[in-house]
């Protein structure tokens, strides 16, 4: 388990893989006959540092294999999802050695390549790491970025060498760690997530669902989770708190701020993975817990696919709002349960015992905050450090990944009362 954070940064090229909608609640049941989607490959610019060798391929990960669902279930087809990135290095950030050089006021120039930016990051932002999590996942993603090299010292462009030189300044002051990550607008990187201010939470007892009206149609998983997931289960428990649930559809658009102000909280319900401006969503969402109020994850997470661009979700724009709550998204999705079992188990928070090989999915979430707390965590067997916290909830909110909040045929298994009321705070 991973016990340092960061924001993601660097814009990675988009790592596809061959998913479908999903059927169970929170990323994943492939079901018999989906549709394939593979985006084409977009060459990413070459930068300095790089070695051809040694190349991230996000390709490499198995493809899901369709599977029945259970009788009992209608049939739906797999959320699409990013899949991994592999042939990571295999330098650990607290063994880096040191950046010579004197520490100066101003703006340090730096040659402009993906060594010198990531020794750069673990000397001075690894201390509160708020950029990257491993030395690994800092020179993979710098490998495969969409920008280019830039010059030595430039802070003008989107380019490795405008984050090369922030990330220089953060000896002085480590507020620039942010400055030298991939969704801070000081490199002129404002394309890559939207920038998203809403009102601070002031108070109130109002709880806002989401749901997509168009998920699932085959089998109308929408209004399942509109009327089952959300209306049903989740106002029980809130009203039970004295609070009130407002639900809203998301593919009418992001709900406006008057929509949210009194909301302490959005609790999001989706069984799929597509949506319309899934990045701008991403965006909101990571805005909602800025702002102080809490997001809770049931069902798929609903936006790896956007609708309107056509387009997988960037690592980075993607894994944001999970940053935010307190994890670090990985992907290396499998359906090979025969790989998986539990490593830790929190059965206050469970009304029945999840089982890993019926089960059969698994998505990579590294917790990254020190106020995460895991109530299942999953190991993986056929890949290294494979520990993924499946349920979990923290100061920001929560999450129960599909198949582990309930069975393929709707069986409860998490305990929403005592889940949601960790999730709450309440």
């Amino acid at each position: 388990m991973m016990t340092s954070s960061t924001r993601p940064f660097l814009r990675l090229g988009l790592v596809r893989a061959a998913v479908c909608l999903h059927v169970s609640l929170v990323v994943g049941v492939f079901a018999a006959g989906c549709r394939e989607a593979v985006p084409p490959r977009r060459a990413a610019t070459p930068l300095p540092g790089a070695e051809p060798t040694s190349e991230v391929t996000p390709e490499r990960s198995t493809k899901p294999t369709p599977t029945q669902p259970t009788p009992t279930q209608p049939t739906s087809t797999q959320p699409r999802s990013n899949q991994p990135t592999s042939n990571q290095l295999t330098s650990n950030p607290s063994t880096v050695p040191p950046v010579t050089g004197a520490k100066t006021d101003g703006i340090i120039d730096a040659r402009p390549s993906c060594q010198t930016y990531c020794e750069l990051l673990a000397q001075y932002c690894a201390v509160s790491p708020r950029v990257f999590t491993t030395l690994d996942r800092c020179m993979a993603d710098c490998r495969h970025a969409s920008w280019g090299p830039g010059k030595s010292g430039s802070l003008q462009q989107d380019t490795l060498g405008c984050r090369v030189a922030w990330a220089q300044a953060a000896a002085q002051d480590d507020k620039h760690c942010d400055d030298a990550g991939i969704l801070s607008p000081a490199c002129g990187a404002d394309g890559a997530l939207p920038l998203v201010s809403l009102p601070r939470f002031e108070g109130g007892t109002c709880v806002l669902g989401l749901w997509d009206s168009t998920d699932a149609p085959s089998w109308k998983g929408s209004d399942r989770a509109r009327d089952v997931i959300l209306g049903e289960r989740v106002r029980k428990v809130l009203e039970a708190r004295g609070l009130t649930l407002s639900l809203h559809d998301v593919d009418g658009g992001l709900p406006p701020e008057p929509a949210l102000r009194s909301c302490q909280a959005v609790i999001t319900s989706f069984y799929d993975a597509e949506m319309k401006d899934a990045a701008g969503y991403a965006a909101w969402l990571r805005a909602v817990i800025q702002s102080g109020r809490r997001v809770i994850i049931l069902n798929d997470y609903g936006a790896f696919f956007d609708k309107t661009t056509q387009a997988w979700l960037e690592h980075p724009v993607l894994n944001a709002p999970f940053m935010a709550l307190g994890v670090e998204y990985g992907a290396e999705w499998t359906g090979n349960g025969k790989v998986l079992s539990i490593s830790s188990f929190d059965k206050k928070t469970f009304v029945a015992r999840p089982d890993p090989l019926a089960a059969s999915h698994y998505f990579r979430f590294r917790p990254v905050s020190s106020d995460v707390t895991v109530h299942l965590q999953l190991s993986r067997k056929d890949v290294p450090d494979g520990a993924s916290a499946v349920v979990f909830t923290s100061a920001k909110g929560g999450m129960a990944l599909s198949r582990y909040f309930e069975t393929q045929d709707g069986a409860p298994l998490v305990d929403l009362t005592t889940f949601l009321g960790n999730a709450l705070g309440r």
